[in-house]
């Protein structure tokens, strides 16, 4: 393998270990659950500047999500809470590597410990490369429209719409 798809291979691994809070609750069912009687949530999405560079801008990316999130019947408002946020980072070398994470973060507790904080409680991570540039863009996108309407499909099996 040439070094640079290695120097793409690590960093993707590397950008996939993230956050691990939510590892407590992986698992659909335990993920599902965390979403019931949440409400409206809010959207947050985090483009680095390779993405940006490729097209993936912030704001396009906002206005797609949330305009499926609606059309999944997915509520949004405002939230100082109930966060799903989209980070997209690309790696730009002889592949063209990407990640995406999604991930929604409200208000919790730990029953342990009796501690209230924001927390991860549902994640997707999506890690690949294409080999074309005219590719990447369309590519991330379809990525995260599968992990939105994972989302939703979660979210509105445990707050039916009426």
């Amino acid at each position: 393998m040439p070094v640079g798809r290695v120097a793409v291979v690590a960093l993707l691994l590397a950008l996939a270990s993230g956050e691990t809070a939510y590892g407590q609750l992986r698992g659909a069912g335990n993920e599902r659950l965390a979403l019931r009687g949440i409400g409206p949530i809010n959207v947050v999405i985090g483009v680095d500047e390779e993405s940006v560079a490729h097209g993936l801008t912030e704001e396009a990316l906002q206005a797609a999500v949330e305009l499926q999130l609606r059309r999944n019947g997915v509520p949004l408002l405002e939230s100082d809470t109930n966060h799903l946020v989209v980070n997209i980072g690309v790696i730009d070398a002889e592949l063209f590597g990407f990640i995406i994470q999604t991930y929604f973060r409200q208000a919790a507790a730990v029953i342990s410990s009796n501690q209230v904080g924001n927390y991860i409680t549902w994640h997707r991570e999506h890690f690949g490369y294409v080999s074309l540039e005219r590719d990447l863009r369309d590519t991330v996108r379809e990525n995260i429209s599968q992990h939105i309407d994972i989302f939703s499909n979660d979210y509105l099996a445990v707050n039916p719409q009426p």
